[in-house]
């Protein structure tokens, strides 16, 4: 079952608690269940409870709010609705919400690991470049540019897509336009680089510099964009 499945999986008593209630909740209601069966569910003392909640009544008020929060990301069809409410069954609907979620996120997961093989890509063919000196190889550079040209796509797309799921923070919007500058200046200082333009090698430390502020802006932007989706 899920529900077992992502207490085992959670890394935290208060997240094991969580989950744990929202299970027995489903089970057995909200009146049935009291702080001592939930703290015999999880093998744990009514002071590692009290730690993170004040009452029964203050975890449930939090389950609200964030199935609440998660209805607004989630969809069903009406076959699905009404086949819910045929069921009567709430801990189907959680179970349903849990999956998708789960699901979501190992797709969010599959894609940022996707934009960091390319990202590992581009800046390896770069150095592979670099170590030839000028003139550069031609199979090679090309190579490169499309790399670099697909890399900056997909990550831009990908971004785009992944705010549009989430409330944006003041941070959140920052990290997203320095990664968008640390793109246009690592594309505007390639171009030049190709063009063989004066003061090469200036030129050339603003496109290393900006390749790593790059990496460095992708892997924070994600990470805050992930943390916010769950």
């Amino acid at each position: 079952m899920i529900f077992l499945k992502r207490i085992q999986e959670a890394t935290s008593t208060k997240e094991k608690l969580f989950i744990s209630v929202v299970y027995l909740f489903a089970k057995k209601g909200y009146a049935n269940v009291g702080i001592r069966e939930i703290c015999s569910s999880l093998n744990i003392k009514g002071s590692a409870f009290y730690n993170h909640y004040r009452s029964k009544k203050d975890l449930f008020k939090e389950i609200l709010d964030c199935f609440s929060a998660m209805m607004n990301k989630m969809t069903f069809s009406d076959e699905e609705i009404d086949e819910m409410a045929t069921r009567g069954d709430i801990r189907y609907f959680l179970e349903e919400n849990m999956e998708r979620r789960e699901e979501k996120q190992m797709s969010f997961v599959a894609k940022m690991s996707s934009t960091g093989l390319l990202l590992v890509l581009s800046i390896g063919t770069g150095f592979w470049l670099s170590s030839y000196g000028k003139p550069f190889n031609s199979a090679l550079f090309n190579i490169h540019k499309l790399i670099a040209l697909a890399t900056a796509i997909y990550t831009a797309i990908l971004v785009r897509n992944l705010l549009k799921g989430i409330d944006t923070s003041a941070l959140i919007q920052i990290m997203v336009i320095a990664l968008g500058l640390s793109l246009i200046i690592l594309f505007g200082s390639g171009i030049l680089l190709s063009l063989g333009k004066a003061q090469y090698n200036l030129i050339k430390t603003v496109h290393t510099i900006t390749t790593f502020s790059t990496l460095l802006a992708t892997v924070i932007t994600f990470y805050y964009l992930l943390i916010n989706r769950r």
